[in-house]
C-alpha cells in the first residue's frame, strides 16, 4: 500500500535525494542538567518522491550522542516553495516526530533548515521508557545538505 501511494515500485518516476543531516537538540529526561539533556546526531537521510508529487517518503540512519545510534522513518508533504512538513518515528531513541523544513540557498547549493518536536510513549509502557532512552520529549534544530540526487 505504501509503495503504491509513493510509486516506489516504478523506479522511472522516482526522484531520490540523499542528504547529510546534523541535528542538535535537548531532551526532557530524568537525568542530566535540570532534567534536560543535550544531544547531537549525524544521519544519512534518503528522501523519495515521484517527480510530479508533493508527497515524499524518507528514512535516515546514523550516529548520535548520547544514544550512539539513531534512525528515523517518515512521510511528508512539500509546499510550493519546497518548505515541507513531515511526521514519522525516530526508531531509537523511540519518539514520534513532527518536523518542519525550510529550504535554504547557499553558495554550495541547496540546504534545508529543520525544526522538530518529538514525543515518546514513556508514560504508556515501561518498554517505551527504555526505548526512548528515558526521554519524554525532544526539540531539535537540524541542517540537511544534499549529498547526491538521482
Amino acid at each position: 500500500m505504501l509503495s503504491q501511494g509513493f510509486y516506489l515500485d516504478d523506479e522511472s518516476q522516482q526522484v531520490t535525494n540523499r542528504y547529510g543531516e546534523i541535528n542538535v537538540g535537548a531532551a526532557d529526561t530524568p537525568f542530566g542538567w535540570w532534567d534536560v539533556s543535550p544531544g547531537i546526531s549525524i544521519l544519512i537521510v534518503h528522501r523519495r518522491q515521484t517527480a510530479d508529487s508533493k508527497l515524499f517518503f524518507e528514512y535516515g540512519y546514523g550516529g548520535a550522542i548520547p544514544t550512539l545510534l539513531t534512525g528515523k522513518v517518515g512521510v511528508g508533504l512539500s509546499g510550493e516553495s519546497n518548505a515541507n512538513l513531515s511526521v514519522g518515528v525516530r526508531v531509537f531513541p523511540t519518539h514520534g516526530y513532527l518536523r518542519f523544513g525550510i529550504p535554504l540557498k547557499t553558495k554550495q547549493g541547496m540546504a534545508e533548515l529543520g525544526f522538530s518536536l518529538e514525543k515518546s510513549g514513556r508514560e504508556i509502557n515501561p518498554t517505551f521508557r527504555q526505548l526512548s532512552f528515558g526521554s519524554d520529549q525532544m526539540l531539535t534544530v537540524g541542517l540537511y545538505r544534499t549529498l547526491n540526487k538521482s
